[in-house]
């Protein structure tokens, strides 16, 4: 829903002392791109898979601000996980639209392999954000991911989207800033949508640092390319 889509592409921005360059995986209805694009990027890649959901999210202008005709916006048609491998430039933000780990195929994308691949590819004061459904979700599986997460990332939190079943992951490879009052700004009219009025209310989403959710995740199973135990 809009909740999801608008913390996707601003909170990474708020946990970013810099932004230069974003990308988005997945385009859905656009209104991840057009958050994220508010923040005044020089170049934001969306990487989509199907070449028809560009069409499909013109159907969304009205909510999207026609985010795919802003100039620093680029288009590509691509898996997500391979275009990260290719790439050789860096990413201030790599976020993505809702993904529902139990679709077929998208168990990739909570994988070990691919929050490494994204890691590779931040900035160095770089932020990666990830959804994280409760809804449709054994204990066992969220963890698992959060073990997958937290494999990678030195630096990792668990954000609450204020709603009943979501959760945002996100992972930088430094220590943590403070969020960014210029970017709440950017980010001001869509967050009171979402019932955010204050920076300090953006902040209070945070569940959990790393040191909490190893220990609660604890040790076993994780989701890899080679062994996807989410996708069966």
């Amino acid at each position: 829903d809009r909740v999801n889509q608008v913390l996707l592409g601003h909170l990474p921005a708020l946990l970013t002392p810099t932004l230069r360059q974003g990308m988005v995986i997945g385009l859905g209805t656009g209104m991840t791109l057009d958050a994220l694009a508010q923040h005044h990027l020089a170049r934001v890649d969306i990487v989509e898979l199907e070449n028809g959901v560009f069409q499909g999210a013109q159907m969304f202008r009205e909510f999207n601000h026609a985010v795919l005709d802003r100039p620093e916006v680029v288009k590509i048609v691509d898996d997500g996980l391979n275009y990260l491998h290719a790439v050789p430039w860096q990413y201030d933000v790599i976020t993505s639209d809702p993904i529902q780990p139990f679709f077929r195929g998208a168990s990739t994308l909570y994988s070990t392999d691919y929050f490494l691949r994204a890691a590779q590819r931040l900035a160095p004061d770089g932020v990666m954000a990830h959804w994280l459904p409760l809804a449709q979700m054994s204990v066992a599986d969220f963890k698992m991911i959060v073990r997958s997460f937290t494999d990678v990332f030195p630096y990792a939190r668990l954000y609450w989207t204020g709603g009943m079943f979501d959760t945002i992951l996100v992972g930088k490879n430094t220590p943590w800033t403070a969020m960014s009052p210029e970017q709440f700004a950017y980010a001001r009219a869509d967050l009171r949508d979402v019932y955010i009025e204050r920076l300090e209310e953006a902040e209070e989403l945070l569940i959990a640092e790393r040191d909490v959710l190893v220990r609660w995740a604890g040790d076993g199973l994780r989701n890899t390319i080679d062994q996807p135990f989410l996708e069966f």
